[in-house]
């Protein structure tokens, strides 16, 4: 099948970017703020990781405007300047290190953004709301339901 691989990146920490040069992909799908985080390993924290760079061509690393429905992106800036949520048709939110089940991500890191995050978190809210059965898949943690955030994560309620 001549099926392309794309690796889609909710943001541009070490932790979501380690292994992206292990995989032959045709694109590298990130936000044009976190760009910097992929070609920079001392600003991804891919050195506490124990790596020196991704060996990654600078012209595989693209924008969300690239995605085609299915995908829709929702930049929500507060974990770093480029953190996105990827909505997948109606049923599915990835949301990186935005939001897990019951917490945040944090904003104290470098590009972290305290204000921002409540910005993304109140935008977040209103779109829960409107899609209760929404699928939420976070970056780490268990998966969860839109409802269930608004009612068990204390950010939310």
């Amino acid at each position: 099948s001549d099926k392309q691989v794309r690796i889609l990146l909710t943001h541009g920490h070490a932790d979501h970017t380690h292994d992206a040069d292990q995989i032959a992909a045709s694109a590298i799908i990130i936000h044009e703020l976190d760009r910097p985080l992929l070609l920079d390993p001392s600003k991804s924290f891919l050195t506490f990781f124990g790596k020196t760079r991704l060996l990654i061509e600078e012209g595989l690393i693209v924008t969300p405007e690239i995605l085609h429905r299915p995908w829709k992106c929702l930049h929500t800036p507060g974990h770093t300047k480029g953190s996105c949520c990827f909505m997948y048709g109606e049923r599915y939110l990835f949301s990186g290190d935005t939001v897990f089940s019951n917490s945040v991500g944090r904003t104290d890191l470098p590009d972290g953004n305290g204000i921002e995050m409540e910005r993304s978190l109140r935008k977040l809210k209103q779109f829960f709301i409107e899609r209760p059965d929404l699928i939420v898949l976070p970056g780490h943690g268990p998966e969860t339901t839109a409802q269930s955030i608004l009612r068990e994560n204390p950010f939310f309620t």
